[in-house]
């Protein structure tokens, strides 16, 4: 089973109820209406069929996007570069054929592929097509590789068009795409999903950029020297931001420091990442709340004000670190506080 397939089926029962932006069986209006979302393209019909019925749902996820296309026609479209985007494609049903730079790629459902970076492209999509299309900007992706790195980006990233779904590395951006799916049947304006929202681009960015092969890979520098100074100075930061939706690159560049520099300092003088070293001060600053009556809320509300998200997950982080339930340990305040 592919790795993408948590993500692929819950992307799959994703409610666009509400989010339709056209639904046309005008060629010349499905060009225009497409052009005006994405790029201005040429569309042609292939086979004997001359009609179609093109159908575009969309909705945001914090700073990304995530639409589903229908043709019901055999079609070609030629964008040419996408010049100031990068997209995300997966096949709920049917399949679809690409040319991007010289890449050429057959993708069906459970399958997913990546275009963008001024690299030219066209498609060719089968009559059953229905297709998810995940849009990432190229200001956060190039934005992400100087985070990473402390070096922006000479030349657009290009990343290889084919997704390589049954490598291990491919869990990172599959664990991400199912986030995103989540957020997706959520009301991400407020509540616990606010954060997960906001943090997502980071997420998905950072795991592209790790994972898929791309042209800037080969030219990462060596992690900068850091010391305890700088450690202090993230250490602050994440203290005094425990509540708000904090990422790796976020943090980068709150502080102007590269993330993999940051990694190394956290690893060398923590032992462990900054991140996982956020959720460690996370859980205690629940615990605490949940021991002194300080904070008002009862455990669910506590731990998504701190940033957990998953229940289940925070639950089992919280007995391996206290030995006992978040609900024990506020049980345990109320006795002693009648």
């Amino acid at each position: 089973m592919s790795p993408l397939a948590p993500a692929w089926s819950a992307f799959s029962a994703t409610n666009f109820d509400g989010k339709m932006l056209f639904d046309t069986q005008d060629v010349e209006e499905a060009t225009a209406f497409y052009g005006r979302v994405f790029n201005p393209h040429k569309l042609r019909f292939i086979g004997r069929q001359r009609r179609l019925r093109a159908r575009l749902d969309h909705l945001s996820i914090g700073r990304l996007s995530v639409s589903r296309h229908t043709w019901e026609a055999q079609v070609a479209i030629d964008p040419g570069c996408l010049e100031d985007y990068y997209v995300l494609g997966m096949p709920m049903r049917g399949s679809i054929e690409y040319r991007h730079g010289r890449e050429e790629e057959r993708v069906v459902a459970g399958q997913a592929f990546i275009a963008g970076g001024a690299q030219a492209c066209s498609f060719s999509v089968s009559a059953d097509l229905v297709q998810l299309l995940i849009r990432i900007e190229r200001p956060a992706v190039h934005a992400g590789w100087q985070a990473l790195t402390g070096q922006a980006p000479v030349l657009p990233v290009c990343f290889e068009s084919r997704i390589r779904c049954h490598e291990t590395s491919w869990g990172a951006i599959a664990s991400v795409l199912q986030l995103m799916a989540e957020c997706a049947h959520q009301d991400c304006r407020s509540g616990p999903y606010f954060h997960l929202a906001s943090r997502v681009e980071d997420l998905l960015v950072t795991a592209l950029l790790l994972n898929q092969p791309h042209s800037q890979m080969g030219r990462r520098p060596p992690p900068a020297a850091a010391g305890s100074a700088q450690l202090r100075k993230a250490q602050e930061y994440l203290l005094a931001h425990m509540e708000q939706a904090v990422t790796l690159l976020g943090l980068a560049r709150a502080l102007d420091m590269p993330a993999r520099t940051l990694q190394w300092l956290f690893h060398h003088h923590a032992g462990m990442g900054p991140m996982q070293w956020l959720r460690e001060q996370r859980l205690q600053a629940v615990h605490a709340a949940l021991s002194s009556g300080q904070e008002t809320g009862n455990v669910t509300e506590i731990a998504y004000r701190y940033g957990f998200n998953h229940l289940g997950e925070f639950s089992r982080r919280y007995r391996e670190a206290f030995g006992e339930t978040a609900s024990t340990t506020l049980k345990k305040r109320d006795f002693r506080c009648p």
